[in-house]
């Protein structure tokens, strides 16, 4: 698979800087995103039966950075997102959710049970993360009683450790989200559900 990076420019006058080739036997890339301060570009890519991986590059050169295990789900979609302070690395997948340090290192997992999650945003103030997901248990089964489809999430960060602490949650009516955003206040969150939206101020 491959990722080519363009200079911004008018739609005619832009124009390749970097060639970016993701290796490996029928991979491609799910889904992509820069650092705040535009040096590091991020993409999540798998092979077709999996697994699934995170690669770091440089966004000026398109050299490799580092590449790191993503989430262990396949056929999904990976969403990835920097914080706005750039200190962190969002990537979910099936049933799942990792954070990392900008720099690729691992500094948390949480599992989200029976759900495919879609949907990432971090909060401006880049400690509260939003996660917006696709029920995938059986309807039937009362087993859904334990999901929400839109969570939001708080970092909470020491010397020693760092963990992702379930805060608040929403179950809408459409099991599908697939979209979620803060406003730039950080006031209210959207959630983009199949073809309805709901906002809800947190």
């Amino acid at each position: 698979c491959v990722v080519i990076l363009f200079s911004p420019a008018p739609a005619q006058d832009a124009k390749p800087f970097a060639r970016i080739v993701v290796k490996g036997d029928h991979r491609w890339v799910t889904k992509s995103a820069f650092s705040p301060d535009g040096k590091v570009f991020a993409a999540t890519h798998c092979q077709k039966f999996g697994p699934s991986f995170v690669t770091l590059f440089d966004a000026t050169t398109g050299k490799r950075i580092r590449e790191v295990e993503g989430p262990e789900g396949v056929f999904n979609w990976n969403p990835i997102t920097f914080s706005p302070n750039g200190k962190w690395l969002a990537v979910a997948g099936m049933d799942e959710l990792l954070l990392f340090h900008a720099n690729g290192k691992r500094a948390d997992k949480v599992s989200i049970k029976d759900a495919q999650v879609e949907a990432l945003a971090f909060h401006p103030n880049s400690v509260l993360l939003a996660s917006g997901s696709w029920l995938t248990g059986d309807p039937k089964k009362d087993n859904k009683a334990e999901v929400n489809n839109v969570i939001l999430w708080s970092i909470a960060a020491t010397d020693r450790k760092t963990e992702l602490k379930r805060t608040a949650s929403l179950r809408i009516e459409r099991e599908r989200v697939v979209r979620v955003a803060f406003s730039s206040d950080g006031k209210t969150l959207t959630a983009v559900a199949n073809d309805m939206d709901v906002g809800t101020g947190w």
